[in-house]
């Protein structure tokens, strides 16, 4: 049974109205939103049978007196079952052409849900607005083209895409996957496998537990600091800097600067064209293999240089107690190791 309690002020050029739903959770169930601009908070709460849900609608009124287009409404919230999900969403929303054309005035609609919950997978789908999680033990999945994401102490799967923002995750367990166009993304107290695609934009990871990170980036910067998995990546013009490796590290990149620091024995294997590679690889014995075409490699003097065919490399094996091996190849950067 969906129980709900409506009330509302009115205002000279505003109305808030605010609803209260909840709906009884059965097994396999899924809870999903669907709005336009909204703000979503959810929280688990232990024990719980139902999902309960606050819901205030803000409608200001634009300046230009105009109607909505024929068959459009600012829009009706309804929550309901639709067999195993729990689906709350905004009825009759505005047109695509309308989102779209910043320059009319029309009434403009914002959602603030709240979100109480048992442990059970949720959905989030919104245009612009923010999305925030608190204390998840379930998957949690996320789309929204701008705004900001903010996932805190929860348990379970992530899945999540996001067009312009911010996304900030911490204090995790569970595997993360983040896709995004144009973001800043902060992932911190990760127990788990991370895999992040953010095509432009800052990466700042930090704190990861779990078998591997990978990342893509076209255009940004990568800051990650105390990893202790292996790190896969794939980057253009995005620099890398990585320090407090506890791992193994792939990748390559063509215009991206790429500089780590690793803490005990490791594997590495880079290649680059035009990206200079700098390694500080502390107290390591790793046997080496740097090589570059055009660009010069700055190793201790105690290795063996040779030349084939226009490739420079230097080979053998540093002098510190941690084993490992590091292979580095560029075409026009530098190498650096130390």
């Amino acid at each position: 049974m969906l129980l709900w309690i409506l009330t509302s002020v009115s205002m000279a050029q505003a109305a808030v109205i605010t609803q209260t739903y909840q709906l009884p959770v059965n097994a396999n169930d899924i809870f999903v939103f669907q709005g336009v601009r909204a703000h979503v908070k959810v929280t688990t709460q232990t024990g719980a049978s139902k999902v309960k849900l606050q819901v205030k609608y803000k409608a200001k009124t634009g300046t230009s007196g105009q109607d909505w287009p024929e068959g459009e409404s600012p829009g009706r919230f309804s929550f309901r079952r639709v067999d195993h999900q729990l689906v709350a969403k905004v009825e009759s929303e505005l047109s695509k052409s309308v989102l779209r054309n910043s320059t009319l005035k029309r009434p403009v609609e914002l959602y603030e849900l709240e979100v109480l919950m048992p442990a059970i997978p949720a959905h989030i789908f919104v245009h612009t607005g923010k999305i925030h999680a608190n204390q998840l033990k379930s998957a949690f999945e996320f789309t929204l083209q701008k705004g900001q994401v903010r996932l805190n102490q929860g348990k379970g799967s992530v899945k999540g895409f996001i067009q312009s923002g911010d996304v900030v995750l911490e204090n995790h367990q569970g595997n993360v996957r983040l896709e995004a166009y144009q973001a800043n993304t902060t992932v911190s107290q990760l127990k788990g496998d991370l895999t992040l695609d953010n095509f432009v934009g800052k990466i700042k990871i930090d704190q990861i537990d779990g078998t591997v990170v990978k990342l893509k980036s076209f255009k940004g910067r990568v800051l990650a600091n105390n990893i202790k998995s292996r790190v896969e990546f794939n980057l253009l013009r995005t620099p890398l800097n990585l320090t407090g490796l506890k791992g193994d590290l792939r990748g390559q990149s063509e215009q991206g600067r790429i500089a780590v620091k690793t803490v005990g024995e490791t594997n590495i294997r880079i290649r680059t064209v035009d990206a200079p590679v700098q390694i500080q690889a502390m107290k390591s014995g790793a046997r080496v293999n740097l090589g570059s075409e055009k660009g010069q490699i700055y190793a201790p003097s105690y290795l063996r240089l040779n030349n084939y065919g226009g490739l420079k490399v230097k080979t053998g094996r540093l002098r510190g107690s941690q084993l490992g091996h590091i292979f580095v190849r560029t075409t026009n950067g530098n190498i650096r190791i130390n």
